[in-house]
């Protein structure tokens, strides 16, 4: 720029000097022309590159910003690279996890189905068991009742005779009585008052025997007579009597001890009925009460199969689920404490059912031990029975045999 300026005033003051010069030559002008022309391009070009320069330090600047972006960028594409690994791990693990759980929950499936159909044919039987022992209950319900109805029916019988043999027996009396009043007015010996011992109930008034007192001390020294013994038991007693023997007395006295016989051996039989039938009623009335029980206890266990059963589907359709998620995947691991906690609670359901269903088979064999005792306690009332009847039939041919060769004596004599 000064050697520009400088040319140009060397060139005034050559212009000056020579103003006046007409012999300017043309090639001169023209080298003067060229000058400026290139001195105008030297601006242009360099305005241009200076701008270009502006432009370039503009880009520079730019590229720097997003190399310093791109830097920034990479840094956390790395840390996510990283955390996605990491994340990529831990769904490996618990993928593994997951597997093993689907596994156990499977075996545990098939353990609680094993266990399940075990429990259905426990069930089974037990209710088999149950409407068998209903059913024998029933039967011996029925039995029971049947055997009282016999019972009563026999009791009644028995009653019914009793009162006849009774009346029989008051008919007696009062004949008795008349042909006592006409022999004791028509003929009496005082020497012979005490030669007769009449036997006198204390139990039964206006009831008497009389016995000869040689036949009455042989009856007293004889160990083997019951008879005179089952009468003595009963209250009979010796006192005198002032009556003489006749054929007719003696006939009567003789049917009013058979009768008296009689008498006592249905009381006795009574007795031992109206015991029999108090017991029986009484085992009868327990039997109900246990059947009322069982029947209960049984309506309570369906109602826990049926809600056990209903527990054990909520149980599949939950491993299913749990199954499912864990097929599509990350799913799977908010409802596995769930899946857990129904696991426990289906594994604390299945040991309630193993100590119900031992408490079941308990009572079962109690059942059993009552159903063998209630058996036995029938045989023992049969056999009672049997004996009852038996030893009723002894009395009363014992009686019999006793009575009758006394009055083939008095009829003799």
């Amino acid at each position: 720029m000064i050697s520009t300026n400088g040319f140009n005033e060397d060139w005034d003051g050559n212009s000056l000097g020579s103003k006046y010069d007409d012999t300017m030559s043309v090639a001169q002008q023209r080298h003067r022309d060229d000058i400026r022309r290139i001195e105008r391009d030297r601006k242009d070009l360099f305005e241009q590159q200076k701008q270009e320069i502006q432009s370039i330090r503009n880009e520079q600047q730019a590229l720097k910003d997003k190399f310093e972006q791109s830097k920034t960028r990479n840094t956390i594409l790395s840390n996510e690279v990283k955390t996605l690994r990491e994340q990529l791990r831990a769904s490996l693990e618990k993928s593994k996890h997951d597997d093993e759980l689907v596994a156990v929950l499977l075996k545990q499936q098939q353990q609680m189905k094993v266990t399940h159909e075990q429990l259905q044919k426990d069930l089974d039987m037990k209710s088999k068991m149950n409407a068998e022992l209903e059913q024998t209950q029933k039967l011996d319900q029925m039995k029971q009742t049947n055997m009282i109805k016999q019972l009563q029916l026999v009791l009644d019988q028995k009653e019914t005779k009793l009162r006849e043999l009774e009346m029989h027996l008051d008919e007696n009396r009062i004949d008795y009585e008349k042909d006592d009043t006409e022999i004791s007015s028509t003929f009496v010996k005082p020497d012979e008052s005490l030669a007769f011992v009449n036997i006198t109930s204390r139990h039964t008034p206006m009831q008497s025997v009389t016995l000869a007192p040689m036949q009455l001390t042989a009856l007293k020294h004889s160990t083997t007579d019951p008879v005179l013994n089952r009468l003595e038991k009963n209250g009979f007693t010796n006192t005198s009597s002032s009556r003489p023997p006749s054929a007719a007395n003696a006939k009567r006295t003789s049917e009013d001890n058979d009768l008296k016989c009689i008498n006592s051996a249905l009381e006795v039989e009574r007795n031992r009925l109206v015991d029999f039938i108090q017991t029986l009623q009484k085992r009868l009335d327990n039997a109900n009460s246990q059947i009322v029980d069982r029947e209960n206890k049984l309506i309570e266990q369906r109602k826990v199969n049926v809600r056990l059963e209903k527990d054990m589907d909520k149980v599949k359709l939950d491993l299913n689920n749990v199954k499912n998620r864990t097929v599509k995947g990350r799913g799977t691991v908010p409802s596995l404490p769930k899946s857990v906690s129904m696991m426990s609670d289906s594994r604390e359901t299945i040991e309630e059912l193993e100590m119900r269903l031992s408490l079941k088979a308990e009572e079962n064999d109690a059942l059993k031990n009552a159903m063998k005792s209630m058996l036995d306690a029938k045989e023992e009332d049969l056999k009672l029975y049997n004996e009852t009847i038996q030893s009723v039939k002894d009395i009363f041919l014992q009686g019999i045999q006793h009575y009758k060769p006394l009055q083939t004596t008095r009829g003799s004599t």
